[in-house]
């Protein structure tokens, strides 16, 4: 592993990916097949005192330093969607182990994932009337793609938010990539009728197994990926494929399943 990668997070944080010291900014252009006309609800307006009002953030102590990236909105939906990955509890086991030994190298905690799942778009904010009609049209795209297997590289990458205020570790899909791209794709159409910011125009799939706050220097980096221990393990713990059977939008504390072609 020689790169740092620059990458949006789930959770609200964004990650980045410099490969060979060069940030790259990701988002992809596409188009989405099967577009019914209708008329679209209004996309920007202003949010009234009787409908709206903000709510406190969080303390970040209480998510181990974790911050909201914007403010929490009654009305506004902070949402995402993903690919789910399952693991067994034998894989947990191996991860305590990986964890371990990372600590070798990071003096900042390093906390595992507790929610395995490949970002298939940004983390955006939705008005609550947007939910519905993005729901259909992302349960009609489903119909269309096939069920598929992903398996990972057997190294290490790691990731930073946009604001270097936290780092994640994890592996890059290796096969399957053709499928989850072409959801993306769709996936992006949809959320650009809504002005809505698009995935990253070279994107890295991948599934984020752990994270530290702050950024790990390049040296630790380095040291991780001349690791032998750490390559071994990671060959051990995905030497596999793992069935994509659905996609899932995560919309507040509701979340949509989309199941795939058999």
């Amino acid at each position: 592993m020689n790169a740092i990668l620059t990458y949006e997070s789930d959770s609200g944080d964004s990650e980045v990916d410099t490969k060979d010291s060069e940030i790259e900014v990701k988002q992809d252009d596409i188009r989405r097949s099967g577009k019914t006309k209708q008329e679209k609800l209004p996309l920007n307006l202003p949010p009234t005192q009787s409908n709206y009002k903000t709510i406190p953030d969080d303390n970040s102590l209480d998510h181990n330093g974790r911050q909201r990236r914007f403010r929490h909105v009654a009305g506004n939906w902070a949402t995402y969607i993903y690919l789910p990955i399952h693991l067994e509890e034998i894989y947990l086991t191996k991860l305590d182990s990986l964890q371990k030994h990372l600590n070798n190298y990071i003096n900042e905690e390093i906390y595992k994932c507790d929610d395995w799942h490949i970002s298939l778009s940004r983390t955006v904010t939705l008005r609550y009337h947007w939910i519905e009609r993005i729901d259909a049209e992302l349960r009609c795209i489903s119909t269309d793609l096939p069920q598929f297997n992903v398996s990972f590289k057997d190294n290490l990458s790691v990731y930073l938010n946009e604001d270097d205020s936290r780092s994640f570790i994890g592996v890059e899909i290796v096969n399957g990539i053709d499928v989850a791209e072409s959801i993306v794709r769709r996936i992006d159409r949809i959320l650009n009728d809504y002005n809505l910011c698009k995935f990253y125009e070279i994107p890295s799939l991948h599934i984020s197994l752990f994270w530290c706050n702050g950024k790990l220097s390049r040296n630790i980096l380095e040291l991780i990926s001349n690791d032998e221990i750490l390559r071994d393990s990671i060959k051990d713990l995905f030497n596999e494929t793992f069935l994509i059977s659905k996609f899932l939008m995560k919309s507040g504390h509701l979340t949509y399943d989309y199941l795939l072609k058999v």
